[in-house]
């Protein structure tokens, strides 16, 4: 029995179901972003918006971000060439700038807490708060990606990642430039509105 052309086509689905999921997750979490940044915006108007510097370790954060997204980007050129020892010291790379990434982060919230900038209590202030919040959805975002990373690592050393079988390396390489992205976008938002 012959199958037609039409038919091969119509079995196939137009984009896998791993990176659709994927790209699932990147909308929901523009929607949760762009609500934290509209609530923001009107909170602003309140009239009782505390102004105050953003850390310097944001700078650092966003280098390192840029960073991240091209070594991890790096690593998938290496797997489409199946050049999997570089593969690993890219991904490996990744990993240890996110990592630096979060530090970076946790030291920013130091710089913060020590202005005087607090997330709740007497001496809050809605515009402290909302730095805190944003940024820590952002950091648990990336752990997520850390945790895909990993996952990749783990792939590429029991031999189920290559360059015939990419798609996870494809989907993470989203993910994760989709969250760089997303930081440069928050980074920018916080020096404009603040």
């Amino acid at each position: 029995m012959e199958v037609s052309l039409d038919q091969n086509i119509a079995r196939k689905p137009f984009i896998h179901p791993k990176k659709f999921i994927v790209y699932l997750v990147a909308v929901a979490t523009v929607m949760l972003f762009a609500g934290l940044s509209s609530a923001y915006l009107v909170s602003k108007m309140s009239g009782e918006w505390l102004e105050f510097d953003l850390p310097t370790g944001f700078i650092y954060s966003s280098v390192v971000v840029i960073l991240s997204s091209l070594t991890l980007h790096l690593g998938y050129l290496s797997l489409k060439k199946n050049e999997l020892g570089l593969v690993k010291i890219y991904l490996t790379t990744t990993l240890l700038l996110a990592i630096v990434f979060l530090l970076l982060q946790f030291y920013s919230f130091t710089q913060i807490y020590a202005d005087n900038i607090v997330l709740s209590g007497r001496q809050s202030n809605p515009s402290g708060s909302y730095l805190y919040i944003i940024t820590t959805l952002h950091a648990l975002h990336l752990v997520a990606g850390i945790c895909f990373v990993i996952y990749l690592l783990l792939s590429l050393v029991s031999g189920k990642l290559s360059s015939e079988n990419s798609t996870r390396y494809e989907g993470c390489q989203v993910f994760w430039h989709f969250l760089g992205g997303l930081w440069l976008y928050l980074y920018v938002f916080f020096i404009i509105n603040h």
